[in-house]
């Protein structure tokens, strides 16, 4: 029995998600790095110019917590920085080895790739779109509480 080679052929969808989120992320991660040239009044605010309303109903981008040091925002962007350059990865993966030699065509006109080159790109693919999720997770208003009764659980069964 031979040995299957691994293929991989990129998901329309996922691409063109990718191409709209990376440029959000990277405007966002902008604003943050640039505070408080970035916000309402500053020298680069022109580029930023949504974010003046942004900053009013989402507070984390506002001036009270930039004035007060809070982290998160910035931890946040961060984070935001090594995902899309995971991402990045994988779309320079896709771009640079999709339609080599061996490449086959998918149903759909994408170019399927083959061989390690697959392999690396779901990998990078998989590992940036689970730190896509877990940082989504930390958002959600239940995810916290949760987390605090598992903790509280585990120590009254391990304890």
């Amino acid at each position: 029995m031979a040995a299957k080679t691994w293929s991989h052929t990129p998901s329309s969808f996922f691409l063109l998600w990718l191409s709209i989120s990376l440029t959000l992320v990277t405007w966002d991660l902008g604003y943050v790095f640039f505070r408080p040239h970035s916000m309402p009044g500053g020298k680069y605010h022109i580029f930023w110019k949504p974010y003046s309303i942004y900053c009013e109903v989402d507070l984390v981008y506002g001036f009270k917590h930039y004035e007060d040091g809070e982290g998160f925002n910035p931890a946040q962007s961060t984070l935001n920085f090594f995902e899309t350059s995971m991402y990045l990865y994988y779309i320079y993966l896709v771009r640079s080895y999709a339609g080599a030699a061996g490449a086959k065509v998918g149903k759909f006109g994408q170019t399927r790739m083959v061989g390690s080159p697959a392999a690396k790109a779901v990998v990078w693919g998989l590992v940036a779109s689970m730190a896509t999720f877990w940082k989504t997770a930390l958002y959600c208003k239940f995810l916290p509480p949760l987390f605090f009764l598992l903790c509280f659980l585990s120590r009254r069964i391990f304890d």
